[in-house]
This record gives structure tokens, sequence and C-alpha cells, in this order.
């Protein structure tokens, strides 16, 4: 942490985020910040941290700080879609994924952070068709699309519908040999 060398405070930022140990690589990316604040990494994946540490409050400037400085990196669209989804903001996460997806249509990760902010948004029907969307684009999101069904009908209140998708989700996760 006393480096004053970015490059290697961000490698050992990873390394922390490799271990899912979120709080020493957060410390790790906003030191690295301070030393080069023109480096989209930095803000980017300390906006990440945040987020997977529930400070959704604090994500959102770093998330747009990275997008500033690289507006061609994905990464820094989805954290600042997870941010404003979780900061009750679903309805502009829904516009910035939509926006986001003219420019990267094929991104399985992108249409996650795009049903969570339907979802939160309230828009149910939209949700369940862009949970279809992404179970054929993405094949490694089926398990977690089929889940995110699941809670959308139970929003819904169409809880037979809801328990169906949660046995589809169960199944398709122990197929694929998770818990």
């Amino acid at each position: 942490l006393s480096s004053g060398d970015a490059q290697l405070l961000f490698i050992a930022g990873n390394a922390q985020r490799d271990q899912r140990r979120w709080e020493a690589a957060l410390t790790y990316y906003l030191r690295g910040y301070e030393l080069a604040p023109d480096n989209d990494f930095l803000p980017g994946n300390a906006a990440d941290m945040l987020n997977r540490l529930e400070r959704h409050d604090e994500a959102l400037p770093l998330s747009e700080v990275a997008i500033s400085l690289d507006p061609d990196w994905l990464k820094w669209r989805r954290a600042r879609i997870e941010a404003l989804t979780h900061l009750g903001r679903a309805t502009e996460a829904v516009t910035d994924a939509d926006q986001a997806m003219a420019r990267w249509p094929d991104s399985g990760p992108l249409h996650a952070e795009r049903v969570n902010a339907l979802i939160a948004a309230s828009r149910y029907e939209e949700a369940l068709a862009a949970c279809d969307r992404l179970i054929a684009l993405d094949p490694d999101y089926r398990s977690w699309a089929l889940f995110s069904r699941g809670e959308t009908y139970g929003h819904m209140k169409r809880h037979a519908e809801s328990a169906l998708a949660f046995r589809q989700a169960s199944a398709s996760y122990q197929q694929n040999g998770k818990p």
C-alpha cells in the first residue's frame, strides 16, 4: 500500500479481488487512483468493489469518473447501472442499460444488469422477456436468468409460475455442477 506505483497497486488490488477481499482491493484501487487520476481502471474497479460492498452511493461517482476517462469500456457502464439500480434510480438505470445495449448487444453481463434494473423499476413483463433473451444469448446465464424469472413472477404475485421458475433454476444449477 505504500508503493508509489499505481500499476503495482492495481495488480495488488486485482489479487485481493480474486480472493474476494473486496475491502482490501478497494483500498489498493483508491490509493492507485490518487497516484494516477487519469487511469480509468482504478476508479472503475473501485466502483465495482463498492458495489460488491453495497456502498452504491460511493460507487456511482467513481463509475462516472471511469466512464469519463474511457467511455468505450463496458464494465464501467455496468457498474453505473448497478449503482443506479440499488440507489432507487431504476428508471435511469434501465435507460442507461438500453443505451449501452445499442452498442454492446451481445454482452451477457449487460443483459443481466438490465434485468435487475427492469425488476427494480417494476417493469416485470419486460424483465421476463429480457430473461428469455439472456437465456438465448448466453447459456452461461441460464440458471441466473431462470432464478430472476422466479423473482419476477413472485413480484407479480404469480406464485405457481414463480415456483416453477425456481425449480427450473435449481435443476439448471445442479446440472451445471453448482449448489
